[in-house]
């Protein structure tokens, strides 16, 4: 055998994909945290869970973010004084792990009500969400969400 082919062999053998399993258990328990914190306007905690630099496609179907600031965390905390409520549940969360990178796909469903307006209003959202290994466990480094138009 020569020495790639035994490189390759041991990359491929099941010993390589040892932790993928604690992986996804891991992202999986972030995205719900995450998910938690929003509901609960922890805007401070949701930042443990990014990169500084990470960007998101946001819901509104604005332009990209990128980064995560004091300013951000002040203006979500203002929309809850004045209002805005989020009660939004992962659903068919899947998680796949490619070397340091990994992807998740979910849909967050519930209600939410805007600043302004009188009662909440069903919503439904999907997810994708890029996630790297670093020194200090999965970060999130970049995130697309859109509305959901059609079940």
């Amino acid at each position: 055998m020569k020495p790639h082919t035994i490189i390759l062999a041991l990359a491929l053998s099941p010993l390589a994909f040892a932790d993928t399993a604690s992986d996804i258990a891991n992202i999986q328990a972030n995205e719900i945290a995450f998910n938690r914190a929003q509901n609960e306007g922890r805007f401070d905690e949701m930042f443990n869970f990014m990169l500084p630099t990470r960007t998101v496609f946001p819901t509104s179907g604005a332009r990209m973010i990128s980064g995560w600031s004091a300013d951000d965390v002040q203006r979500r905390k203002d929309d809850l004084k004045a209002g805005r409520q989020t009660n939004l549940q992962v659903e068919g969360l899947q998680v796949q792990i490619f070397g340091d990178t990994a992807i998740s796909t979910f849909y967050r469903a519930g209600t939410e009500k805007a600043v302004g307006e009188a009662a909440a209003k069903p919503a439904r959202y999907r997810f994708t969400g890029v996630w790297v290994r670093t020194k200090d466990g999965w970060k999130l480094a970049h995130r697309h969400e859109s509305q959901l138009t059609a079940q």
